[in-house]
């Protein structure tokens, strides 16, 4: 056994061995939801040659971003499962990809659901085309509204995984992947026993191995992973903890990915990958109710839950790379509400809009979309 997967081994028996851990006690959470931003963008790391660029070279310069909604609980008690709503993203997928609106992974696979379509794919969305692929299938949602998915099965590793996390959260519940950890001193003799080099003094824990090198920051709460291949770093993460006041617990905020690469003219670059995690709650409440959101025939159109609405609605807006402008006005033409929106769902307070036919305007560049809503 190569000892940087040993060191996993190890370090995983953290994450299922509560009583190792060197922190106080902390509450069982089983439904959990925060949110995700991501944003990816390349460094360079040497004098880079602009001269010498090929388009592609200059393409993975663009920013790249996404912002996903997630939320995490048990079913039926026993089966943990973990939905994703993408709420908004820059340039992280081509115009042509339709993004899924929910992607659920449960103890039956992973399955990923559309209720819109996309123009630019043929039959309007990406299973159209497909009964089965070499790793999954495509079928229509068994309960009405949930549309139609892609859907895989667990692999013999990730139903491994799977059933190692639902032992984890049947005994400890979610928390526990989010917050700080660090190795007490009875696994420190363990693993030094195994050959790997152990550094501990004030404030600093730090096991090492010629592939993988992991530091704890005990005062700072962070945890920074190295890891190496051939004596070359060739990945390092970096992930910070806070402390969240309705938890107790020192919770994970931020996690700073760096993997070197080089570009097709031969240029050093770095590839950094930065997420927050932020909105902690247990009081969960779905921006999208996916099961009972009505089925779009086209993306080129603004939805609107629920129509006719008394307080609030839910728009649903055509995929824009660049942003939107959304408007509302009287049938009379007298302005209700605008905003300038990078999300592809926005929700509109309606409760002080008098009683009549509204009309939703959606600007995207030079293409405008309307719809139409009933306040009653």
């Amino acid at each position: 056994m190569k000892k940087s997967y040993a060191l996993c081994i190890a370090i995983s028996c953290f994450l299922f061995a509560v009583e190792n851990f060197a922190q106080l006690p902390f509450p069982y959470v089983d439904n959990l939801c925060y949110t995700e931003r991501y944003v990816e963008n390349v460094r360079v790391s040497s004098q880079l040659n602009t001269s010498t660029l090929t388009l592609r070279d200059k393409l993975r310069f663009s920013e790249k971003s996404f912002e996903k909604k997630h939320h995490e609980y048990m079913k039926t008690g026993k089966y943990p499962v973990h939905d994703i709503v993408v709420r908004q993203w820059t340039k992280t997928y081509p115009k042509w990809y339709r993004v899924a609106d929910q992607i659920r992974l449960d103890e039956s696979g992973v399955r990923a659901y559309f209720h819109t379509s996309n123009a630019y794919l043929p039959g309007g969305w990406s299973g159209s085309t497909y009964s089965t692929t070499e790793h999954g299938f495509y079928g229509t949602g068994e309960r009405a509204g949930e549309g139609r998915f892609y859907h895989q099965n667990h692999s013999e590793q990730s139903f491994f995984a799977y059933n190692q996390q639902r032992s984890s959260v049947a005994l400890y519940g979610y928390l526990e992947k989010h917050r700080f950890f660090y190795p007490t001193t009875d696994m420190l003799t363990s693993l030094t026993k195994q050959g790997y080099h152990v550094l501990q003094n004030a404030g600093l824990i730090q096991i090492s191995s010629a592939e993988v090198r992991i530091t704890w920051r005990i005062t700072e709460k962070t945890i920074f992973r190295e890891y190496f291949t051939n004596g070359v770093l060739v990945k390092s993460i970096l992930t910070k903890y806070k402390f969240h006041t309705s938890f107790g617990q020192d919770l994970k905020v931020s996690e700073t990915e760096t993997t070197p690469d080089v570009l097709e003219n031969g240029d050093c670059i770095e590839i950094v990958t930065e997420a927050s995690f932020i909105d902690y709650s247990t009081a969960c409440i779905d921006e999208i109710d996916l099961r009972s959101m009505k089925e779009a025939t086209d993306s080129d159109q603004v939805n609107i839950l629920p129509n006719p609405a008394s307080d609030q609605i839910l728009l649903i807006l055509p995929d824009a790379d660049e942003g939107s402008e959304i408007s509302i006005s009287s049938t009379a033409g007298q302005p209700m509400f605008r905003q300038n929106v990078r999300s592809r769902s926005v929700q509109v307070d309606v409760s002080g809009f008098p009683e009549g036919l509204y009309i939703v305007t959606v600007l995207q560049g030079a293409i405008s979309f309307t719809s139409k809503f009933i306040k009653n």
